[in-house]
């Protein structure tokens, strides 16, 4: 063999054989089958545990919010208020019922419970009753999510007569926990702008969409920000009646707004006399003040109450001031006397001559009532949406 012949042998792959493994190749083939197969085996027994443990966690969340498990109420949000102080979102307080099923001794004490209920707020009977025996070990039990605070008062104050004449009741296993809602007093008034509340996912939890409730949520829900946590089992009864609908936010979550409340009112108002006389199916008025940018009242038709969202067309509430595609028009006069008068070219009291149409290339071009208005000058031409004087100044651009 010569110098390169051996080289070449001792460079060449080994592949195993009968010889060097003392293992017939395809018994090899066999075991490594089987140890693939093992590996896929076990994977899908993980699998199957897994998900599993996920549907029993899911299913027992669910159940925790039923019953078993007390769950924290809502936090309190942040305050949003008009440039002047005025509230246009706030949180209103309501009673979340709840019982604890376990004291319960038997049926007759369950139905003696949920008859007094249905009598003191209007809860069903039946449905109370069910809820309670349906959960007889449980240590908690939501019997209503949401009562007013006027009909939580009288089951408290059903709870203190008894109290002085019985000394014992299955009453007494009845609990009303404080818990906020959100509300917006002035029902539609910048109802796009405000944005909306939703649940988030299957939880009790809500957070904010569209608007400035979902732009600033995270500043808006107190326990995510800095400071005090807002506690939803505070007293009320010992506030005034004119704070137990509205209470402040903890620890300086609110938020104040640009807008004017009475431009608002204003602009919504003309809004809805502009679609009925032009009979347009939606519109929207943006007012800005062009000093600083601020937006001082913004308004769309249709429109929807976040008080009764469920209630609303889904489609109504985005804000097409901000979110839809729309060809300017008029609008972009301002910005063509702006940079007329930014070139010098023309002067804001200098005077035109409108004759009620103007040629432009092989194009005639009239003002949208079709009239002249002889001379004018800058601030009358853009208070008549005048067609022929903007073309003027955009020639002489």
């Amino acid at each position: 063999m010569t110098a390169a012949a051996s080289e070449s042998a001792r460079a060449a792959p080994q592949v195993p054989s009968e010889q060097s493994t003392g293992v017939p190749y395809p018994i090899q083939k066999r075991e490594l089958w089987r140890f693939w197969m093992l590996v896929f085996g076990f994977s899908i027994l993980a699998l199957v545990v897994l998900a599993s443990l996920l549907v029993h966690q899911v299913l027992q969340m669910g159940q925790d919010i039923r019953a078993g498990t007390p769950h924290q109420a809502a936090s309190p949000r942040g305050v949003i208020l008009d440039r002047n102080g005025a509230v246009l979102a706030a949180d209103r307080y309501f009673y979340e019922v709840s019982a604890t099923p376990e004291n319960f001794n038997n049926d007759a004490d369950r139905m003696a419970v949920a008859e007094q209920l249905q009598a003191l707020v209007g809860l069903p009977a039946q449905k109370t009753f069910d809820l309670l025996r349906t959960y007889a070990e449980a240590k908690y039990v939501r019997l209503a999510p949401a009562i007013s605070l006027e009909a939580g008062q009288r089951i408290l104050d059903e709870q203190a007569k008894l109290a002085e004449e019985a000394g014992a009741h299955p009453l007494f296993h009845v609990f009303l926990t404080p818990a906020p809602e959100r509300y917006y007093p002035e029902q539609t008034l910048a109802a796009h702008l405000l944005g909306i509340l939703a649940l988030v996912g299957d939880t009790p939890w809500q957070a904010g969409v569209y608007g400035v409730e979902g732009y600033y949520d995270r500043f808006l829900r107190v326990r995510d920000g800095v400071g005090l946590i807002g506690s939803p089992d505070a007293e009320l009864d010992d506030l005034p009646a004119n704070l137990q609908e509205f209470l402040p936010s903890a620890a300086g979550k609110d938020l104040i707004l640009t807008i004017d409340r009475n431009v608002q009112w204003i602009i919504e108002e003309e809004l809805e006399r502009a679609l009925a006389q032009y009979r347009a199916q939606a519109g929207t008025i943006i007012v800005m003040d062009p000093r600083s940018g601020e937006i001082l009242a913004m308004a769309n038709r249709p429109v929807f109450d976040p008080n009764q969202i469920e209630e609303s067309d889904i489609a109504a509430l985005q804000n097409p001031a901000v979110s839809a595609q729309y060809e300017p028009g008029s609008v972009f006069k301002v910005i063509t006397a702006a940079a007329a008068l930014d070139a010098d070219a023309v002067t804001a009291t200098e005077l035109f001559t409108d004759t009620g149409s103007i040629a432009v290339g092989h194009r005639v071009f009239l003002n949208s009532d079709r009239a002249g208005h002889g001379q004018v000058d800058m601030t009358r031409a853009l208070a008549l949406s005048l067609n022929v004087v903007t073309a003027q100044w955009a020639l002489v651009l």
